[in-house]
């Protein structure tokens, strides 16, 4: 099947996805030489929201609330990094992106606000502001996620820089009842370099 049958039968399966979904053009599979990530977040709740973080400079001691992205519950209060880049939607100012695609996992082993301060949303846009390319991020994600604990089901994540384009999965180790235990499994598979990749996650 050649590279264009094989991204129309990819995106022919757009119509019955329920879950979000990710099509991921490596730069050497593209006319222009670009990395490319096309996002559906396929969830009612979240058409027409575009979110904006400007980029700043924080004080010391400078605190930032967590909130789930699915429903707004307050999860806490995380140290505010120095410097904070430009963040518009699932892009920064240094080209930058990170999507998501849900997959859930065992009940045994979802997140929540006893296991961590950071759920996938955050996730997604704290290492946005904290990251300027792909490695970069996964850095960040792994540490926010050892230093603060994961509040989420089981999530794959697509990320792309000028560079390079990496596909990332995270799930919720195991969780004690009263207490944070940060400990979660971590995927990480960089894209090949002729690759076209789709994929889709049912929920």
């Amino acid at each position: 099947m050649s590279k264009a049958l094989a991204l129309l039968a990819s995106v022919a399966l757009l119509s019955v996805a329920k879950g979000c979904t990710n099509l991921l053009v490596s730069k050497a599979a593209s006319t222009d030489n670009s990395n490319i990530i096309a996002y559906n977040a396929d969830a009612a709740n979240f058409y027409t929201s575009v979110y904006h973080y400007p980029a700043g400079q924080h004080v010391n001691g400078t605190l930032r609330k967590t909130y789930t992205w699915d429903y707004g519950t307050y999860l806490g209060e995380i140290p505010e990094a120095a410097e904070t880049y430009n963040v518009v939607g699932n892009i920064n100012e240094h080209g930058l992106v990170i999507t998501e695609s849900t997959f859930g996992g065992l009940l045994e082993l979802t997140g929540s606000k006893r296991t961590g301060l950071i759920d996938y949303g955050n996730l997604i846009w704290i290492t946005l502001q904290r990251s300027r390319d792909a490695r970069e991020a996964i850095a960040t994600m792994a540490w926010l996620v050892e230093t603060y604990g994961y509040a989420s089901t089981g999530e794959s994540f697509s990320i792309a820089g000028i560079i390079i384009t990496f596909i990332i999965e995270y799930l919720k180790n195991f969780s004690y009842e009263d207490e944070y235990f940060h400990s979660f499994i971590f995927i990480s598979l960089s894209l090949p370099l002729f690759n076209t990749y789709t994929y889709i996650i049912y929920s």
